[in-house]
């Protein structure tokens, strides 16, 4: 089976749809992504359909590019962070530390099923974010050989790190109508820098962060 994924610019590209997620664990290793080539065509200054959203705005037409795209997407919040947890893994959640200089952006998203059938929600995990005052763009993170990452110090998360910064929640689950589920994207940037906007696979609006993000 295969996932179709939305990207500015190219169409649609296949995704395997074993490539993590809520619905199972992940083997030892690194969550499949998208091409490198895929990511970059992800311009946070391309062309957007809606206006452009922040935290605490919603937007119905997720994932992009489809028909019927029945998802509506509410912007939660936004933290920074030396951590972030990554998975589930075949033995649970790891949790990986920025790089010297670098810190972590999450964003916390809610997708509801506004359709009238049940849906699968898309694995958001291509994008880029603009930040300030260099005006460099950073694609969104995820580590790059899992938990064999050992550039990120990976070890077993805790649950509370679990509770706060979410894992890979929201990726590939089905819901009913009237459903939700809450999911994260990550970015890591230079410590001193400031996230301005992002653009992101499957989301129709640019996102803007207008210093909510702490």
């Amino acid at each position: 089976m295969k996932l179709l994924i939305a990207i500015a610019g190219l169409g649609l590209i296949p995704l395997a749809a074993a490539c993590g997620g809520s619905e199972g664990g992940e083997s030892e290793g690194a969550p499949m992504t998208v091409s490198a080539e895929a990511t970059a065509t992800v311009q946070a200054e391309s062309t957007q359909v809606e206006e452009p959203i922040t935290i605490g705005d919603t937007i119905t037409g997720v994932p992009e590019g489809y028909d019927p795209a029945p998802f509506s997407m509410m912007l939660l919040s936004c933290m920074e962070t030396e951590i972030a947890v990554d998975g589930p893994y075949s033995d649970g959640y790891y949790t990986f530390t920025a790089q010297p200089g670098m810190k972590f952006v999450i964003l916390q998203y809610r997708l509801a099923n506004n359709g009238v059938r049940q849906a699968r929600t898309p694995y958001i995990n291509a994008g880029e974010v603009l930040t300030t005052p260099d005006g460099y763009f950073y694609q969104v993170w995820s580590p790059p050989v899992g938990i064999n990452s050992e550039e990120y110090d990976p070890r077993p998360s805790t649950q509370d790190e679990i509770d706060t910064l979410w894992g890979d929640a929201g990726a590939f689950e089905t819901l009913l109508p009237e459903e939700s589920t809450v999911g994260r994207v990550v970015f890591e940037i230079p410590a001193d820098a400031k996230p301005v906007d992002a653009a992101l696979a499957y989301v129709p609006a640019k996102v803007t962060f207008d210093d909510h993000c702490r």
